[in-house]
């Protein structure tokens, strides 16, 4: 199902913080946070190992630190930012989030052998979460056939599975050959980026009243190593670190191609 919306700044304010009659003030709320958390994985052989690597200055591990966010969903979602709201008026919201990720992979291998590393960073906004949350748009519209759409699983089902990818790598090292002994085909990768996604409530879907907007991040790293005549090693890392999220009340015009001013 194809969606097409407009969107609007409103000229009077309906969105506020926290319980209460909507502020005059600025036309937006936002939350900030300094939050990091690093998930590590790594395989010898076909046996996972120890292993500990550096992203920028956040030492990640595979023993792993107690994650610093509110753990939801078994650990695969956990919520770093909360900004309560309150509507006023019927309208819908435009939510920013912005958030700094890294990741690393690390793939080597010897004859006949294979290797792979993947890491993600995934991210969704979640009005008054819990067991009748609503997940924004448009990660509510995500399925296996939607690019950018990844699936993380933890419970609730279809949509609370599923995220936007800000960050995600595949990294596969594989030999069809005998390597001269002594020798190791060996790749790693390290990134560290800003991003910024926008996401919406549509008005339909919003009533008024208070609320709670809430972004969860869900970090992914899982490490594959196939040996063949030779040995294979891999290992990788994700990462999440500072963010912002901004809310902002505005108008969507449903439909049409065309902007009329």
């Amino acid at each position: 199902m194809q969606k097409s919306f407009i969107a609007f700044a409103i000229g009077a304010l309906a969105l506020g913080f926290g319980a209460g009659p909507a502020n005059a003030g600025p036309k937006f709320v936002a939350k900030d946070s300094t939050l990091s958390f690093c998930k590590t994985a790594a395989e010898t052989n076909g046996s996972p190992v120890a292993g500990a690597i550096m992203l920028s200055n956040l030492s990640c591990n595979t023993a792993g630190p107690a994650n610093p966010a509110v753990p939801i969903d078994g650990m695969v979602w956990a919520e770093i930012m909360k900004v309560p709201v309150h509507i006023s008026t019927s309208q819908s919201l435009l939510v920013t989030v912005s958030l700094t990720s890294g990741l690393y992979t690390q793939t080597s291998d010897t004859s006949f052998a294979s290797a792979e590393a993947i890491a993600k960073v995934l991210v969704r906004v979640v009005m008054d979460p819990g067991a009748h949350g609503i997940v924004a748009e448009p990660a509510i519209d995500c399925s296996s056939t939607v690019f950018g759409c990844v699936n993380a699983g933890g419970s609730g089902g279809t949509p609370f599975t599923w995220g936007i990818a800000f960050d995600e790598r595949i990294q596969f090292l594989g030999s069809d050959f005998t390597i001269v002994p002594g020798d190791v085909d060996n790749l790693a990768l390290t990134t560290a980026d800003g991003h910024s996604f926008q996401f919406a409530f549509p008005a339909a879907g919003v009533t008024m009243g208070n609320h709670t907007l809430a972004v969860e991040v869900a970090v992914v790293a899982t490490a594959s190593a196939t040996p063949g005549i030779g040995s294979a090693n891999a290992i990788a890392a994700a990462a999440f670190g500072i963010g912002l999220v901004t809310a902002e009340s505005v108008t969507f015009a449903q439909g049409g191609n065309a902007l009329n001013f």
